[in-house]
This record gives structure tokens, sequence and C-alpha cells, in this order.
């Protein structure tokens, strides 16, 4: 009997004690639920609840048209801010290439005045003639005097392009040139004989002239006569001999190509 008192009793405590602990938890807030922020409120005035914290400034690109327009979202209580629209980047990106676009001329008549080296005569002086747009034909003259050696070239032709940097065309060029010059015979004592080399021709070239760059190549067909002359004297094998003259002649052609600068006004 006393076995079966002392246990009622203390079940009877165990469950008072577990009675009062959760009387205790009764009315408190959650731990996953945010409390409620209030603020006591005074004799005379209404309670007073704070709102949620606002979301903070973002910035969202919203297309329009051809143009972006910028907007943030406002805080509360402000009005709301718009910024001027912006282009946006061109995408995707590649490499573009740049185009040569021609400017156009004045379209009149062009005089041309320089100095190229090469055929006719190594260092030539250069006269020519533009036509004007409406007749786009081009006469040249070209070559120079030195004595022994001389020679000119003369080109008639057609201007295909035409702009204010750029100028081409394509000729017919007659030339001709005589070009001498003296060497040492080591088979004679004190001999010094001469080569003279003649040709004249005619043939298709093609030229252009680019801010002032002047530049022809083409190709010419005619007669080319090469002579030797050797005065008399004492030849080493030979003995004595008197002057001679070699001659040789055949039809060939011959590479015409000049470069320099001529100023066209």
């Amino acid at each position: 009997m006393r076995r079966i008192f002392t246990t009622g009793f203390f079940l009877v405590f165990a469950a008072r004690l577990v009675f009062a602990e959760g009387a205790s938890l009764v009315g408190q807030p959650s731990p996953t639920t945010a409390p409620e922020i209030s603020s006591k409120p005074e004799d005379g005035q209404r309670r007073e609840q704070t709102t949620p914290m606002a979301s903070p400034t973002t910035t969202t690109p919203v297309p329009v048209s051809d143009s972006t327009e910028i907007w943030s979202r406002p805080e509360p209580g402000k009005p709301r801010e718009t910024l001027p629209p912006q282009s946006p980047p061109p995408y995707p990106y590649y490499y573009q290439r740049p185009v040569y676009h021609s400017e156009p001329d004045s379209g009149n008549a062009l005089k041309e005045i320089g100095l190229t080296l090469g055929p006719p005569t190594i260092v030539n002086l250069n006269l020519g003639y533009w036509g004007p747009k409406s007749f786009p034909m081009l006469a040249r003259f070209s070559g120079m005097y030195y004595g022994d050696t001389r020679g000119l070239e003369l080109d008639l032709g057609y201007v295909f392009q035409r702009d204010a940097h750029l100028r081409q065309y394509v000729a017919l060029s007659f030339v001709s040139w005589q070009l001498s010059t003296g060497f040492y015979n080591f088979w004679s004592d004190s001999a010094v004989s001469s080569y003279t080399d003649m040709f004249t021709g005619l043939g298709p070239t093609y030229g252009l002239n680019w801010n002032g760059f002047s530049l022809q190549v083409g190709v010419a067909f005619g007669q080319d006569v090469n002579v030797t002359t050797s005065p008399a004297g004492y030849y080493f094998g030979y003995g004595y001999r008197g002057a001679s003259t070699a001659t040789i002649s055949q039809f060939e052609p011959q590479a015409i190509f000049q470069v320099g600068y001529t100023l066209l006004w």
C-alpha cells in the first residue's frame, strides 16, 4: 500500500510539471516567423505599425524600339527617375574591313609634269595632258637627251578610272632610244671600245597616278640594233688590227617600266 501511494505521488508531480512547462510556451511566436514590430500607443493615439523594409534599388534594362531605357525602382515616397535612352552595344561584335570610297574630282582637264626612272633614258622628264571627264583621253611624253644617250616615249591612252586620289589608264606607247657607252677592251693595249644599243618599237602599257606616285608597265615590240665599235690598235694574240664595227640587228620585245613622281594640276 505504501509503494502504491509513493508511485502515485510521483506521477501527479510529473504531470503538474509537464503542464506548467506547456503553459509557459503558449503565446510565444514561432522561431520561423518574423516578429511583428509595433510601437506602444500613448493615451489618445492610435496604434502605429511599421511596414516591412522595402527591397533595395535595382536596375533593369528594358528594350524600347531600337534603344535601351534604363530605369530604377523608386524607394517609397520618391518619384521614379528615368535615364536618357542609350544605344545597346553591337552584338555579336566582329571586325569590319575598311572600305575604300572613291572621291570624285572636279572633272576638269589636268596637266602633268614630273620625273621618272626607267627607259627610254634611265632618268626621264615627263609631260602630259589628261582630258576632262567628258573626254577621258591621255597624251604623255617622256624622255631626255644626254648627247650620245637619248630617247623618247609617246603615250596615247584612255583613262578608265578617275577620282580625287587615284587615276588609271591603258595606252599605246611608241618608244625609241639610243644608249651609248664606252668600255676598256682588255685584248688591246690602250684601245677603248664603244657599245651602242638602238631600239624602236610599239606596244601596250598600263599606268596609274596615285597622289603623285606614277607607275607605268608594258612591253614594246620592235627592232633592236646593237653596234660594237673597236678602234685600231695592237691586240694581244692578234697583233695590229684596224678599226672594226660589229652590228647585230634582230626583232625582239623590250620591257617598259617607269616609276617616279609626277604632279597633276
